[in-house]
C-alpha cells in the first residue's frame, strides 16, 4: 500500500495497491493492482491466497456493514470485479484486515462491533467445509482479543499467528503458535 505518485514526477494519492515480483536479478518495478480492485476503498490489507485469490476488507460495494470482506479472482492474469463473501462472515457490523490460508481453507478477520456489547470485537476464524461454504465464525478468544486485536497474519510455515494489540496502550505486533487454528477447527473438519 502506498501514496506514491502514479506518473512519475505525478503529486501524492490516495492509497493504491501496488505489486512487484521476484526476477532473476531481484525484484520488478512496482505497477498498480488491477483497476478493477483499485476501483474499491480498501480498508487495511489484502491477503492473497495460493491460486492469486486476493481478500480484502471495503467499505463500497453495497455491503452489509460498515466495512465487508470482499474477494477478487485471478482468471487469465487479470482480477475479476470484486465479490461479497458473503452474509457467514459479513454482519452488519465491520469486518475488516482478512488473512487467508494460502489453500483457502480458513480466513481469519477482524469485526468490530460499534457499540454492540452482545457482539466481542476482535479476531474471528472461519473455516471452509466440505462443501466449499465458510463455517459460522468462531471468536478467537480474550487472550488474543485483548485490548482489540487486528490485522492476523500467519507465517509462510503455518508455526505462528502474528497480530496487533493495544493491551498495552500501544497497538504494537504480538505472536502465538499456530497450533490455536486448528484447536478451534469444528470437530467435523480435523
Amino acid at each position: 500500500m502506498s501514496k506514491r505518485p502514479i506518473k512519475p514526477g505525478g503529486k501524492e494519492e490516495r492509497d493504491n495497491y501496488w505489486v512487484i515480483d521476484r526476477t532473476e536479478t531481484g525484484w520488478s518495478q512496482p505497477k498498480l493492482i488491477d483497476d478493477a480492485v483499485l476501483a474499491m476503498t480498501i480498508r487495511w490489507q489484502i491477503s492473497v491466497s495460493n491460486n492469486g485469490t486476493l481478500y480484502f476488507g471495503s467499505t463500497d460495494g453495497g455491503g452489509r456493514g460498515g466495512s465487508d470482506i470482499y474477494i477478487s479472482r485471478l482468471v487469465n492474469g487479470k482480477y475479476s470485479k470484486p465479490e461479497n463473501v458473503g452474509e457467514t462472515i459479513n454482519t452488519e457490523f465491520s469486518e475488516s484486515s482478512p488473512f487467508i490460508a494460502p489453500d483457502e481453507s480458513y480466513l481469519i478477520f477482524g469485526k468490530e462491533a460499534q457499540g454492540d456489547r452482545t457482539v466481542k470485537n476482535g479476531l474471528y476464524i472461519a473455516f471452509r467445509g466440505a462443501d466449499g461454504k465458510w463455517t459460522t465464525p468462531i471468536y478467537m478468544g480474550d487472550e488474543i482479543n485483548s485490548g482489540g486485536a487486528g490485522t492476523p497474519y500467519v507465517s509462510p510455515d503455518g508455526k505462528y499467528l502474528f497480530f496487533n494489540s493495544g493491551r498495552n496502550g500501544n497497538y504494537d505486533v504480538y505472536w502465538v503458535d499456530a497450533k490455536i487454528i486448528n484447536d478451534l477447527k469444528p470437530g467435523e473438519l480435523k
